[in-house]
């Protein structure tokens, strides 16, 4: 992904150079309020008890970040196709419970909780359509989604290139 931060203000010699580029390393989390609905699925066998969901996962709204090792800066994801590389979704990309790849959730020794059906970017934001599992650890928490108690996403992502503005 690329973003945008908004600095302080710059003297006039740096106001108009072109900005500088950097890499942000590492992985990032973005914790906002999420757009989700279930999707109803045609021809859906008997006891199939996946949950399927459509989700806005992010946005280009700013976001204030602030890592402890710099200044607080707002972040603005960029959300073009030339700004964002899907293929990792759109290859079956893990849904995960709480970022954690390594702790089993439920019971069974599996960490993720679903998968991505596939990706896409629309109006400067990015969509996702996720199965969570129909295994049986997982009942309650497909319940809380369908009854509105699960509200938000979180999706981690890399940024490529940082674009101080």
């Amino acid at each position: 992904m690329t973003t945008q931060t908004a600095a302080a203000q710059l003297s006039s010699a740096t106001a108009n150079a072109a900005p500088a580029r950097s890499r942000v390393d590492g992985a990032l989390h973005r914790h906002l309020p999420a757009t989700l609905s279930v999707r109803e699925i045609a021809d859906r066998a008997a006891g199939d008890n996946r949950l399927h969901l459509t989700l806005s996962v992010s946005s280009e709204i700013p976001y204030l970040r602030d890592s402890g090792w710099e200044e607080p800066w707002v972040e603005v994801l960029g959300h073009g196709a030339d700004e964002v590389d899907l293929s990792r979704l759109n290859d079956g990309a893990p849904v995960l419970a709480n970022h954690d790849r390594y702790t089993a959730v439920g019971a069974t020794p599996l960490a993720g909780i679903g998968v991505v059906d596939r990706t896409w970017l629309d109006g400067g934001r990015l969509y996702a359509d996720i199965t969570v599992s129909g295994r049986d650890s997982l009942a309650d928490l497909r319940q809380d989604i369908v009854d509105g108690l699960v509200r938000n996403v979180s999706i981690g992502y890399r940024i490529e290139e940082r674009i101080p503005t």
